[in-house]
């Protein structure tokens, strides 16, 4: 990542790789977000980053992902009422009515429009806001 810095007209405050995906998370200097850099020879469109609460796909709650979700591997949630179905056959069907765990909503807990989610969404965005702020203003201040 080292080389991102010096190889992009834009000025670049901070960059790292997302956890084992493809993508770059790169703070620029200033409130616009530039439409491509230029790294190692490649062309790279940019986004802004908007960061989301994680939700478990197992336990169907807010926080732990799959591979560190407190509910056992061979635990199955069904993904639109939340009904254990771990011990139903594939060809098992069940009487399934959407219904979040996180909110108790009739929705299933997958849902975007889970307001449960989207204020977690909202409070992901603020805490993501807050640390720019503090990044930039380090580098401001010249520490």
């Amino acid at each position: 990542m080292r080389n991102l810095v010096q190889a992009t007209p834009a000025r670049i405050l901070a960059a790292r790789m997302m956890d084992a995906t493809k993508s770059a998370l790169i703070i620029f200097e200033g409130t616009s977000v530039p439409h491509y850099i230029i790294y190692r020879c490649g062309r790279y469109r940019c986004y802004p980053h908007r960061p989301k609460a994680q939700l478990c796909t197992r336990c169907h709650t807010l926080g732990p992902r799959e591979d560190v979700c407190p509910l056992p591997h061979t635990t199955r949630l069904c993904p639109v009422c939340s009904l254990d179905i771990t011990n139903l056959t594939p060809t098992t069907t069940h009487d399934c009515v959407p219904k979040c765990r996180l909110c108790k909503g009739s929705h299933a807990s997958t849902s975007t429009d889970c307001p449960t989610r989207q204020q977690a969404d909202a409070l992901m965005a603020q805490q993501a806001k807050k640390r720019i702020q503090a990044l930039r203003t380090k580098h401001t201040s010249g520490h």
